[in-house]
C-alpha cells in the first residue's frame, strides 16, 4: 500500500514516547531501590494535556506494585492548561496517584510554585523530575528558567527527553546550564538500551539521565 509520508514524523515521535516511558520506569525503579523501597515522588514539568504522562503513570504504577513499592506524581504546567490537565487525569482514573499544580519557570513565581508542589508530597521532597521536549524555543531566557527550575526542585535525579531537530541549540544550552549541578548521561539510539525496532527512526532524539552532584542550598 501507499505510505502517507505525513504520518512518518508522528509515528517516529510515538515510538520515542513509548521508549521514554520504558526508560523513565527503569529510572523510577532504580530510584526506588536507592530510597529503600519508600514512596518515590515524581514531578513532571510542562505536562501539557497529560497524554504522555498518563501512559507513563500507568506503566510506573504497575511496575512499582510488582515491587511492593509506591509512587506519587505531581504534573505541572501553566495556569492556562491546568483545567484540561485535571480533567484528563480525573477521566483516566489516575487521581489516586497524580496531583496537578501550576509551576511557572519564570523568576517571579518559580520558588513559590516549587514549594507549592512540595506541599503535595509527604515528606515534602522531590525524588525525580521528568520532562519531554521542553527545549522547543529559541528564547534563551526560557531555557535558562527551565534549567533553574530543574535545579530548584532539588531532586537527586532527572530525566529529560528532547527532539533535537526542533531546536538543537536550545538542547545544548540546557545541557551547559545544568552541568554545574548534574552529571549528565546522554542516551541516544547508539546506546545498547535503545530498542532495536525504533533505532533507525530515532536519530533526532536524545534522553538526558541526570544525577545531582551538587547539594541544593537551603
Amino acid at each position: 500500500g501507499v505510505v502517507d509520508t505525513n504520518l512518518l514524523p508522528r509515528r517516529k515521535e510515538l515510538l520515542f514516547v513509548s521508549f521514554v516511558v520504558v526508560f523513565v520506569v527503569v529510572v523510577v525503579v532504580k530510584n526506588d531501590a536507592a530510597a529503600g523501597g519508600k514512596t518515590t515522588r515524581v514531578v513532571e514539568l510542562g505536562a501539557g494535556t497529560g497524554a504522555g504522562t498518563l501512559l507513563l503513570v500507568e506503566s510506573v504504577v504497575e511496575k512499582m506494585r510488582e515491587r511492593n513499592g509506591d509512587v506519587r506524581f505531581v504534573v505541572t504546567d501553566l495556569d492556562v492548561v491546568l483545567h484540561l490537565l485535571r480533567h484528563n487525569v480525573r477521566e483516566s482514573g489516575a487521581s489516586e496517584f497524580v496531583s496537578v499544580r501550576r509551576l511557572e519557570w519564570g523568576e517571579t513565581r518559580r520558588k513559590e510554585d516549587v514549594e507549592s508542589v512540595k506541599t503535595l508530597l509527604s515528606p515534602s521532597r522531590i525524588d525525580l523530575v521528568i520532562g519531554a521536549d521542553l527545549c522547543y524555543t529559541s528564547n534563551e531566557e526560557v531555557i535558562k528558567n527551565l534549567a533553574d527550575t530543574v535545579k530548584l526542585c532539588g531532586s537527586r535525579a532527572c530525566v529529560m527527553a528532547f527532539c533535537r531537530e526542533h531546536n538543537p541549540s536550545a538542547v545544548d544550552l540546557f545541557e551547559s546550564l545544568c552541568e554545574d549541578t548534574f552529571r549528565i548521561k546522554k542516551v541516544t539510539n547508539t546506546d545498547p538500551l535503545w530498542p532495536e525496532h525504533v533505532r533507525e527512526d530515532s536519530d533526532d532524539f536524545v534522553i538526558f539521565e541526570m544525577t545531582r552532584c551538587v547539594a541544593l542550598d537551603e
